[in-house]
């Protein structure tokens, strides 16, 4: 996975009050940055380092572009690796109900979602307005599994409804949720022990989709899908930091690290958690 770049040589991530960029640093290998995991802040620096694939497998024709790195070291044979990106802030409205914000109506489908919107918490240095991510709960069915279990444990309720869609739409893999805990791994965390104002770390890939105007003319869209969260701190810990940092002094900023046949499988960067012990 990706960090962003900011202007002038910094990383966004260092932007942030110092005790927060040193939560962040957790997840950073030790040996430093290399050129896959930074992502460009300029165009011209973002064509060379990655690259827009179409998808020839994808039967949805709108949705069958994917933006993927360029240069990806110990890349396996024959795959593709779509960007990843890792996105920082205060957590704020969220919904990570299995089935999202789906009404229960089959003609509601498509449109039901996950999603996220992460805040600054008051540092407009960073951004000044909410950052807000989602990802699908449904997708179009491959295959004739109408009779088959839902795979995810439902409500009853739920099951019923689900089953009427079954035939044509599948669900999505399970949204995934950790922390860094006390030995600093990556561990299952979940949902509802999330409280807007953690700080958090959001896994990103970017999605496209055209649509067309009224003219025929191709219009393209480009979406922050989540993939999955990582809490760095909660909401009382990130308070006490962030009040001693407005107190103490102003932002840091660190100097970067230095960098260091058509594919057809996809092998997308997400962070993983273990089970607690």
């Amino acid at each position: 996975m990706s960090f962003i770049e900011a202007n002038d040589g910094y990383m966004v991530h260092d932007l942030w009050p110092a005790d927060l960029t040193e939560q962040i640093k957790h997840l950073q290998p030790d040996q430093g940055l290399l050129a896959w995991q930074k992502f460009p802040s300029t165009l011209p620096k973002l064509i060379e380092w990655a690259e827009v694939y179409r998808d020839v497998e994808q039967k949805d024709k709108s949705c069958d572009r994917i933006l993927i790195y360029k240069h990806m070291p110990n890349a396996r044979a024959n795959t593709l690796y779509p960007v990843a990106l890792r996105v920082h802030g205060f957590l704020g409205r969220f919904c990570f109900e299995r089935l999202g914000n789906w009404s229960g109506k089959p003609q509601d489908a498509h449109k039901a979602i996950q999603h996220i919107a992460l805040s600054s918490g008051g540092h407009s240095v960073r951004f000044g307005n909410d950052i807000y991510f989602q990802r699908r709960v449904f997708s179009k069915c491959t295959g004739t599994g109408e009779d088959a279990d839902p795979p995810v444990i439902l409500t009853d309720e739920m099951q019923g409804k689900y089953r009427q869609i079954q035939k044509n739409w599948d669900i999505g893999d399970c949204f995934q949720i950790g922390e860094i805990d006390s030995h600093n791994k990556l561990v299952a965390l979940d949902k509802l022990l999330l409280t807007e104002g953690d700080f958090v770390e959001v896994g990103v890939e970017i999605d496209f989709v055209v649509t067309r105007d009224k003219t025929s003319r191709p219009i393209l869209h480009a979406y922050l899908t989540c993939t999955h969260m990582t809490r760095l701190l909660t909401v009382a810990d990130a308070s006490k930091l962030t009040k001693r940092n407005m107190q103490s002094s102003s932002l840091k900023r660190v100097r970067q690290a230095e960098d260091g046949a058509p594919p057809k499988k996809k092998q997308h960067v997400v962070a993983t958690f273990e089970n607690r012990e």
